[in-house]
C-alpha cells in the first residue's frame, strides 16, 4: 500500500511538471503571438523550449514505463515496436520543435529586425496552433497516466505530419525570402536617363 502512494506521487509530480511547462510554453505562444520584434522572438524560443522540455520528460517517462513493464528486463522486437508506435508522435514533435528552436536562435537578427516575408509569421502561427492541439493531447495523455489510444496517436502523427510540412516551409522562407530591401543607390548602371 505505501509503495502504491509513493508511485502514484512521484507520477503526480511528474505530471505537475509537464503540465507547467506545458502551460508555461502556452503562454509563451500567446505572448508572441500578439507581440512582433524582440519580445515576440523571446517568446517563441522560450515556448519552444518549454513545450520541448515537456516532450523530452514524456518522452523518458513512456521509455522507462516500457522497460520497466518488459518481461525480465529483455528487449523484444515487439516491446520495441509497441514502444517507437507509442512515442512516434513525441519524437516527431520533438525533433520539429528543436528544429524550429534551431531556425528562430539562428535567422534572430532577421526575425527581430522583421525582415522576413509575410509568409513566416502565417506559417508560423499554424505551428504554433498545431502545438495547441498537441498541447491538448498531451495535457489529457499526461492525466491519464501516460496512455494515449491508437486514434490518438494516430491524430497525433497527422498533426506531426502537418507541423513537418509547416515548418519545412518556414525553413525555405526564412533561408531564401529575406525582405532586406530595395536600394537603388549602389547601382550605377540604374539611371533613368
Amino acid at each position: 500500500m505505501c509503495i502504491i502512494k509513493v508511485k502514484l506521487m512521484e507520477l503526480n509530480w511528474k505530471t505537475s511538471f509537464i503540465n507547467a511547462f506545458m502551460f508555461t510554453g502556452a503562454i509563451l505562444f500567446l505572448m508572441a503571438l500578439f507581440t512582433t520584434g524582440g519580445l515576440s522572438l523571446g517568446g517563441y524560443i522560450s515556448g519552444y523550449a518549454c513545450f520541448l522540455i515537456s516532450i523530452l520528460v514524456i518522452i523518458t517517462l513512456m521509455f522507462n514505463q516500457f522497460l520497466m513493464n518488459a518481461p525480465n528486463n529483455e528487449m523484444t522486437s515487439n516491446l520495441m515496436g509497441s514502444m517507437i508506435y507509442a512515442s512516434g508522435p513525441f519524437l516527431i514533435t520533438a525533433g520539429l520543435f528543436s528544429f524550429m528552436l534551431y531556425m528562430v536562435i539562428f535567422y534572430m537578427e532577421r526575425i527581430k529586425t522583421e525582415n522576413v516575408s509575410p509568409g513566416f509569421y502565417t506559417f508560423n502561427t499554424i505551428i504554433v496552433l498545431l502545438s495547441f492541439i498537441q498541447f491538448y493531447f498531451l495535457y489529457t495523455a499526461s492525466n491519464d497516466k501516460m496512455r494515449m489510444s491508437k486514434v490518438t496517436t494516430n491524430i497525433m502523427y497527422l498533426i506531426g505530419v502537418f507541423m513537418g510540412i509547416c515548418a519545412g516551409i518556414v525553413y525555405i522562407i526564412l533561408k531564401y525570402y529575406s525582405t532586406d530591401g530595395f536600394t537603388t543607390g549602389s547601382c550605377s548602371s540604374c539611371s533613368l536617363v
